[in-house]
């Protein structure tokens, strides 16, 4: 019983986690996103005619972004997600969740937070040498 007493606390810190983290396994970061995208494949989407392969994302180092949906200005990184919104009205546009690397090429899943009933896309895109 006094072993069982002593171990007590240490099973319960060893169980026990924070529910806060909720950071993906595969993650953004603000020097990651920084910079020029290619996308060089798209899933299949009627929704989502502006994004097509051969175009570009652009994301800022001072928090702005250039895609081909004109409200789409501004983005976040929070908890390894990119978000995306219009910094006029600061609604939500877009978020972006890496799924999958391989070598430079990401694969990205973006969810949609506007009208279209949180419609889903995937890309593939490659940041562009400099």
């Amino acid at each position: 019983m006094p072993l069982l007493l002593a171990l007590m606390p240490v099973l319960l810190f060893t169980t026990c986690s924070s529910d806060d983290d909720e950071t993906p396994a595969l993650s953004f970061d603000v020097n990651t996103i920084t910079g020029t995208w290619e996308i060089k494949e798209v899933g299949e989407n009627p929704y989502w005619s502006w994004i097509n392969p051969g175009s570009t994302l652009v994301f800022n180092s001072n928090g702005t972004c250039e895609t081909d949906f004109y409200m789409e200005d501004s983005y976040k990184v929070d908890k390894g997600q990119v978000k995306t919104y219009c910094k006029s009205n600061d609604e939500p546009m877009f978020v972006y969740t890496l799924i999958a690397k391989d070598g430079d090429v990401f694969t990205v899943r973006i969810n949609g937070t506007l009208d279209e009933g949180h419609q889903s896309i995937t890309i593939k895109m490659k940041k562009k040498s400099r």
